[in-house]
C-alpha cells in the first residue's frame, strides 16, 4: 500500500496543482478580471511584441546565460559561451513545461554534471543557486532605487508601506549576509555574537549553502560583479516590459515607483511550484497587487507577457532534443584542460 501511495503521489500532486491553478485562472475570468480577448494587443501594438522579443532574446536568453556562465567561471570551470546558452534555452523550455519557475535550473545541474565522475558535483549545483539569489538581488535593488526616487508618491499610499518596508528589509539583510560572507572564518568562530550567527547559519541547510557558495568567490569577486551586472540589466528589462504593457491598459500616466514596489512581489510568486509559469498564481498576485496601486487588468498585463514568452520558451526544446543523447560532458574544469 505504501508503495502505491508513493507511486501516485507525484502525479496526484501535480493534478492537483494544475486545478488549482485552473480554477484560479476560471475565478478571474467570470469576475470578468481576465479578458483572453487581450492577447491581441500583442498584433495590434507592435511595440508590445518587440518588446517582448527583445527582452526574451536579449534577457532571458542571452543575459541570463553569461550571468551563470560568469558563476561557473569563477568556480574554475569552463563553459563557452554558446554552451550556457544552449543550456540556458533548455532550462527554459523545462521552466515553462515544469511547476514553477525553477525546474529548467535544475535540468541544466543535470546537463553540466553528466559524465562528471572525476569532479564534485556541489560546485556545479552551487552555480545554479547562486543564479536565482543574483537575480533576486538585482531585482530588490532596482525596485528599491524606483522607490526612493519616488519616495514622496510612494509614500503617501498607505498600503504600499509594509511592501516598501519589507523591500527595505531585504536589502538590508542581504548587504549584511554579504559582509558576514566577508569577514575571515577565524573571527566569525571566535568572536561571540558573530560566531553565534555563524553556527546558526551552518545549521540552515539553504543558507548554509549560499554562504559556502559566495565564500568559493572569496579572492574572485570580479565574477561576482559581473554576474549582478547581467542581472541588473536582465531585471531591467523586465521591468521596462512589464512598464510597457502596462501603459497600453491606461491613459494616465503610471506612477513608476508605486509599479515599482508591487512588481519585485509579484514577479517572485511566479516562482511558486504550484504551475508552469506561474499560471494562475501570478495572475491572481498581479491583479490584486496592481489594484493595490489604483491599476486595473493586473491578470491581463501578466497574461501578455506569461503567454508569449511560455510560446518562446518552447523554442528551447530545439537544442534539448540536439543535447539529449549529447555523451560528452559540456563542462571540464580549467585544470583538465591543461593536462593537469
Amino acid at each position: 500500500m505504501k508503495v502505491w501511495l508513493n507511486k501516485v503521489q507525484g502525479p496526484l500532486l501535480t493534478i492537483l496543482k494544475i486545478v488549482i491553478a485552473g480554477l484560479l485562472i476560471w475565478w478571474l475570468v467570470s469576475d470578468d478580471k481576465l479578458d483572453f480577448a487581450d492577447l491581441n494587443r500583442l498584433w495590434q501594438n507592435p511595440s508590445i511584441l518587440v518588446a517582448t522579443l527583445a527582452f526574451w532574446g536579449i534577457g532571458a536568453v542571452i543575459l541570463c546565460a553569461l550571468r551563470w556562465r560568469a558563476l561557473v567561471l569563477g568556480m574554475n570551470f569552463s563553459l563557452s559561451v554558446v554552451q550556457s546558452i544552449r543550456l540556458n534555452l533548455i532550462g527554459l523550455f523545462f521552466n515553462t513545461i515544469m511547476p514553477g519557475v525553477v525546474g529548467g535550473d535544475l535540468i541544466k545541474a543535470i546537463y553540466v554534471c553528466k559524465g562528471q565522475a572525476k569532479i564534485t558535483k556541489v560546485p556545479v549545483l552551487l552555480t545554479i543557486l547562486l543564479d536565482r539569489v543574483m537575480g533576486l538581488v538585482a531585482l530588490f535593488a532596482l525596485s528599491m532605487a524606483a522607490i526612493i526616487l519616488n519616495w514622496n508618491v510612494v509614500m503617501a499610499n498607505a498600503m504600499l508601506k509594509p511592501f516598501v518596508m519589507l523591500i527595505f528589509g531585504i536589502m538590508a539583510g542581504l548587504c549584511l549576509f554579504a559582509v558576514f560572507v566577508a569577514l575571515p572564518t577565524e573571527f566569525k568562530e571566535k568572536v561571540p555574537p558573530i560566531s553565534w550567527i555563524y553556527r546558526l547559519i551552518m545549521k540552515v541547510i539553504f543558507v548554509k549553502n549560499i554562504y559556502l557558495a559566495l565564500r568559493s568567490y572569496k579572492d574572485k569577486p570580479g565574477y561576482i560583479l559581473q554576474a549582478l551586472g547581467f542581472a541588473f540589466l536582465h531585471q531591467l528589462i523586465y521591468m521596462l516590459l512589464f512598464i510597457l504593457v502596462t501603459n497600453s491598459f491606461t491613459a494616465n500616466p503610471i506612477q513608476i515607483g508605486l509599479l515599482a514596489t508591487v512588481l519585485p512581489l509579484a514577479i517572485v510568486t511566479t516562482a511558486l511550484p504550484l504551475a508552469p509559469g506561474g499560471l494562475g498564481v501570478g495572475h491572481v498576485a498581479f491583479e490584486k497587487l496592481y489594484a493595490m496601486i489604483g491599476l486595473s487588468d493586473g491578470a491581463n498585463v501578466f497574461n501578455i507577457i506569461f503567454f508569449s514568452v511560455v510560446f518562446l520558451n518552447l523554442l528551447g526544446s530545439i537544442p534539448y532534443l540536439f543535447m539529449r543523447s549529447e555523451l560528452p560532458p559540456l563542462l571540464e574544469t580549467a585544470g583538465s584542460e591543461n593536462g593537469a
